[in-house]
């Protein structure tokens, strides 16, 4: 949820005072490219003149979405991205069953987040949603017209509210076009249920196409998670 300028408020009021216990106050405030334009002006005047013996920790994946009048009162700190097998571990911990962590860890580049936001997206990318990227994938092929990856991009951006299903939807374009290549090379695919689709699609589609269409799905995903660009430009 976005943070409301109330809460960062109660904050700012609370930091004034000196810690209860021990030598500093740290105040970690994650996911901090969320915060709503009120809550990030609210913190700006106390990164400009911080008190003595408080810390503010501000968490982001997507750095570009920060104002720059607050990463310049910041020393970043960046984080190298883990390996698959610590990120295995970290999903058994809380809970995951091993197959299930040893799955999405490969699909996290390196970040737990990444995987656990990907297994919520699979579990979002019903079986009619599957169906019609197929559909799109063999209108694409048999075609062979640029102009359709084109038109459904315009039919996406005519409503920015579905920003969330565009994203599910690109998400579930690269999972299938995964799914093709590891078609090629008999590896485990996700979405099982599509196999025979899959398999007719796979003869018709060369693999440099998937790379291709992959590239693209990839750069489209990155344009709308990690800026400010709208919908519409970003398609």
């Amino acid at each position: 949820d976005v943070c409301s300028s109330d809460l960062v408020r109660d904050i700012i009021d609370e930091v004034q005072y000196s810690p209860a216990e021990g030598k500093y106050k740290v105040y970690i405030i994650d996911e901090v490219h969320m915060l709503s334009a009120g809550a990030f002006n609210a913190l700006l005047k106390t990164l400009e003149e911080p008190v003595t013996q408080t810390n503010f920790i501000l968490v982001s994946g997507v750095k570009s979405k920060l104002l720059q009048t607050i990463r310049s009162r910041c020393a970043p700190i960046s984080f190298a991205p883990l390996n698959s097998d610590d990120i295995e571990k970290i999903l058994e911990k809380i809970g995951w069953d091993r197959n299930e962590s040893r799955k999405f860890s490969t699909l996290g580049d390196g970040s737990v987040g990444n995987a656990m936001q990907i297994k919520t997206m699979i579990e979002e990318t019903n079986f009619d949603l599957r169906s019609d990227v197929i559909k799109f994938l063999n209108e694409l092929i048999d075609r062979k017209d640029d102009l359709i990856l084109f038109d459904r991009g315009k039919s996406m951006s005519e409503n920015p509210s579905k920003s969330n299903f565009v994203l599910i939807w690109i998400f579930c374009l690269k999972m299938l076009l995964r799914d093709l290549l590891f078609l090629e090379n008999s590896k485990p695919i996700y979405f099982a249920d599509s196999e025979k689709d899959l398999r007719n699609l796979r003869m018709k589609i060369a693999t440099d196409e998937i790379y291709i269409l992959l590239k693209i799905a990839i750069e489209t995903q990155r344009r709308i998670m990690s800026s400010n660009v709208n919908l519409r430009l970003a398609l």
